[in-house]
């Protein structure tokens, strides 16, 4: 199975609870492998833990992998920062990282760990000028042009360039693509994911969301509840649970209100829960 791109979400989990802890699917990933495939670049996914992560470089490294992508947040750090160099050394393919933690990665993750290029805010536009750079070597792109990214200069200096505007309609982004996860990973994923909006307006000190974008940015019901039709008509478990992982889900009343009839209707056709998370200040608001 030849493919150009490999994403990889490696994580360490402990005391024998894989199936309790990730049942949910990285939706970041499977958002940039549907823009990679839009561009006629073909992309998989592997979510798991690191030892079988290396494992599926090992088998597929010579499957013509030409790029390796890390999603990276605080409490896999060291994994991406292993990962990353074990490809730099054996196989001296480009690595990029994107994820939460980029915003406080910065030379030190780059000397250890050998990463071209770290990607911070929305990384779908950055994601495909990255590819043309590394994989379309007749393109006349530079680094310095990609803007939301930074990297190591030639002379050894860190360099970030502007960064990029955020996406304001995200109806424009794809759906994630779940088909281009590896059979080693796709197998761990006990609900269905949404994201319905992204931003908060909130500073909550334990949440990275409420220190990055502050403008919020919706996603049409519309096109939320689309998603969720497709991926609930292709589900084959006996008991659905959907996720909405949005951090300011309950936001907007009257987007909510609407979402919420919506859901109703679908569970008329279709036999699942739902979850979601709101600000302790709207649920207050909602109460009233």
């Amino acid at each position: 199975m030849s493919y150009d791109v490999l994403l990889i979400n490696a994580e360490r989990h402990y005391f024998d609870r894989q199936d309790q802890v990730r049942q949910s699917e990285l939706l970041g990933l499977g958002i940039l492998s549907a823009c990679a495939n839009a561009q006629n670049y073909t992309t998989r996914i592997f979510q798991g833990d690191p030892n079988t992560a290396a494992r599926v470089l090992n088998r597929d490294i010579h499957n013509n992998i030409k790029l390796v992508g890390f999603y990276c947040q605080y409490f896999n750090q060291t994994e991406v920062v292993s990962l990353a160099r074990f490809i730099k050394d054996n196989y001296n393919l480009p690595v990029i990282v994107g994820g939460p933690q980029s915003v406080a990665l910065g030379e030190e993750f780059f000397l250890k760990s050998g990463a071209d290029v770290i990607v911070h805010g929305d990384g779908e536009e950055s994601f495909i000028d990255l590819l043309k750079y590394f994989l379309n070597r007749a393109n006349t792109l530079s680094l310095d042009d990609i803007k939301g990214i930074s990297f190591m200069s030639p002379e050894g200096k860190l360099v970030r360039t502007p960064d990029r505007p955020l996406i304001e309609n995200l109806d424009a982004v794809p759906f994630p693509n779940s088909e281009d996860y590896l059979p080693d990973s796709r197998n761990i994923f006990k609900n269905i994911s949404i994201v319905t909006g992204r931003g908060c307006p909130f500073s909550c000190a334990f949440c990275y969301e409420g220190h990055n974008a502050k403008k919020v940015r919706f996603r049409s019901v519309e096109n939320v509840l689309a998603e969720l039709e497709e991926k609930l008509a292709a589900c084959q478990w006996s008991s659905i649970y959907v996720c909405f992982y949005d951090d300011t889900f309950t936001l907007d009343l009257e987007r909510l209100a609407k979402m919420c009839g919506g859901l109703a209707k679908l569970r008329e056709k279709y036999d699942f829960g739902w979850f979601c998370e709101g600000h302790i200040s709207l649920l207050s608001a909602t109460r009233k």
